[in-house]
């Protein structure tokens, strides 16, 4: 089964302008919004296991409780490029086997 959000977050992490924190980054953001339904139950333990990666460092809020900067901007702020960089591999290998695969 292909899945747009995936592709969407491949484009992201190839093509955007960003350093790779940023570019993972804007991905991650893309691909937390797939539904479990969309992938099979080893894809989803995969993606779950990026995205708690990719979301270490809790969001930071204001007084009345809205979120100023997101779990995954928190995370890339305090990451190096190369452990971005590992994490975007694991990500792009996720499309690869959900839009690629026969």
């Amino acid at each position: 089964m292909k899945n747009d959000r995936l592709w969407h977050a491949a484009i992201a992490l190839a093509t955007g302008e960003l350093d790779a924190r940023g570019r993972l980054r804007i991905a991650c953001e893309i691909v937390s919004k797939i539904h479990p339904s969309e992938l099979s139950s080893e894809q989803q333990k995969t993606l779950a296991a990026i995205l708690g990666e990719a979301q270490r460092f809790p969001a930071i809020r204001d007084n009345s409780g809205h979120v100023v900067e997101d779990a995954f901007m928190q995370t890339a702020k305090r990451a190096t490029n190369k452990t971005a960089a590992k994490l975007a591999e694991k990500l792009f290998a996720l499309h690869m086997e959900v839009n690629c695969s026969k």
